[in-house]
Parts: structure tokens; sequence; C-alpha cells
């Protein structure tokens, strides 16, 4: 259950205190409200108290509106404070709003009142979820730069034609660059990559399917080196469909495709091996076939066993 709300009222009339508690009733708020009138008892309850809100008469025995303001947005600034006064001026309670009241109500108007507080209410939650959300959005963008920092596999921003916009420090030593300046706005299909794959056959993939994965391809580097990665990249849409960019990341593939080159190789020379030595094998029956006949022929005795 919600605990009723506590607020604090700074009023020197004990009369105006019991009506305003009598409506806020009526208006089925469930509260506890505490009357303080003199600046003591005022400071000394913010320090010591929570409330949910705060309201004020304007003009009291030893002070005012403005200098319980100034108290409140100092020791509790998150605390909606709204003025109570029989008579404001409004050039006054103008200033008073500037300066961080959340309201103003004149007690000949004081059925007002509820709907007040129940709108400081409703900015203080708002305030609070904005701050979560907020909160909740630097977690988060701190997670993504751990990760965009320290993840070991290349991420990168393009444009549609390739132009790069963002690098991590994995793509950037991967490349074979000191910064990811560096990188900004080269040209990912051409300028040192030369890529074995056309820019537009990477955005006709892209563009029509929104994503691509595992695509190898091999990469020349600054310094000549060729290195074999695996691209996937991903085509970012505004809110009309309309293309903006890709994010893409990139695998360093190279010691993997050695492996599979050399098997490769191996069966490749095990398939000539085992070629020549079976054609080897057949021409020897044939050669054995045909000294048997010319000895039948001869009259002589076969010299070879053949098993068929």
């Amino acid at each position: 259950m919600e605990q009723p709300l506590r607020i604090l009222f700074l009023e020197d009339s004990q009369q105006d205190f019991e009506i305003i508690s009598e409506l806020l009733t009526e208006e089925g708020f469930d509260f506890f409200m505490e009357r303080v009138e003199s600046h003591h008892d005022f400071i000394s309850l913010l320090l010591s108290q929570k409330y949910d809100v705060i309201l004020s008469d304007f003009t009291l025995p030893d002070f005012n509106a403005f200098g319980a303001l100034n108290h409140v947005l100092e020791i509790c600034p998150e605390t909606p404070f709204i003025v109570v006064s029989g008579s404001i001026g409004e050039e006054t309670a103008i200033e008073l709003i500037k300066k961080g009241a959340i309201d103003y109500v004149l007690k000949d108007r004081i059925d007002r009142l509820p709907y007040a507080v129940k709108r400081s209410l409703d900015e203080v939650k708002e305030k609070e979820s904005r701050k979560l959300i907020e909160e909740a959005l630097r977690i988060s963008e701190r997670e993504y730069r751990g990760l965009f920092e320290n993840v070991p596999v290349g991420i990168y921003r393009a444009t549609l034609d390739g132009k790069i916009l963002k690098a991590n420090p994995f793509l950037v030593r991967l490349l074979g660059y000191s910064s990811a300046s560096e990188l900004f706005n080269r040209d990912l299909y051409s300028d040192g990559f030369k890529p074995s794959y056309s820019s537009d056959e990477l955005k006709r993939k892209i563009e029509k399917q929104g994503v691509i994965h595992g695509l190898d391809a091999k990469w020349v580097l600054q310094d000549g080196t060729v290195i074999h990665v695996s691209i996937s990249a991903n085509l970012i849409f505004d809110e009309n469909r309309n293309p903006l960019y890709f994010d893409g990341i990139v695998e360093d593939i190279t010691e993997r495709a050695k492996s599979e080159e050399e098997i490769k190789k191996r069966i490749e020379d095990l398939e000539y091996f085992h070629k020549i030595t079976v054609g080897r094998e057949l021409t020897m029956i044939d050669l054995k076939k045909e000294i048997n006949s010319l000895l039948e022929e001869a009259g002589k005795e076969q010299k070879y066993l053949l098993v068929e």
C-alpha cells in the first residue's frame, strides 16, 4: 500500500490550516500534514524529515515565501513547493515560479489547491522516471562503450558509399593505423583495403536483405599484408525506411583461412598421388595381360597370374 502523503505547511493561521486539511480530505487525499510557522522550526523539520509536498503562506512573522523557497531549494530541491496566499501580486507569483516554486494558489480560490498538489506530484513522478531513464541510458552507454572499446572484433559504421564514420580500437589496430581519426572518411571499398568484393555487390546485398552475415573477403592492409576477414553488416533506416548507413562487424579469420587452405592443398596432393598410383597400377595390369597373350599365341605358358 502507498504511504500517506507527508505535507509540511508553513502557515501561521490555524483556521486556514484546518480549512485546507478538510479540503484535501474531501478530495480523497490520504495525507499527514504538519503546520509550522517559525523560521527556526521550518529549517529544523526540513533537515530532519522528508516531505512529499511543501505548502507555504507568502507572509509569515519572521520571513516570507521567498526565504522558505530558498531553504527548500538548498535542503530538498526535489520536493515541490506551492505558495498558498491570501494576497499575492502577479509579478510576485511569476518571480516565485521562476525561482523554483511549482505553483501558487490564492486562498480565495482555494479549490484549485488539490489540482496543484496532484500536478506537483505528477511532475515529481515524471522527473523520477526521467532520471531513471537517463541513468539507464548512461549505464547502457557505458556498457556499449566498454564493449565497443574492448571487444576482440572490429566494429565500424559506414555510409552507404563506404566512407567510414566510426571504428573501434580493434579495427584500427587490425588495419594498421594508430587512431580511429586516420580511418574516418576513408573508402571501405578501395582505400588501401582492396576488398575481394565490389561496392555494388555489397550494397545490393545489404539493400535487398537489410543485413549480410559471414561474407568472407580479403583485405590488403597499409603495409601490403593480405588478411582474410568475415564481414557482417546491418543496414540502418530512418523512420521513413530510407537507408541511412550500415553498422558492421569484421572478424579476422586469417589463421582459419590459412588452415583451410593447407587442408585443401593436402587433399589436392593426396588426390593427385592417388590418381597417379591407380593409373600406374592399371597400366601394369594391361601390360601383363598383353605379355600373357603373346606367350599364349607362341604356345608357351602364361607368365603372370591375374585375378579379375
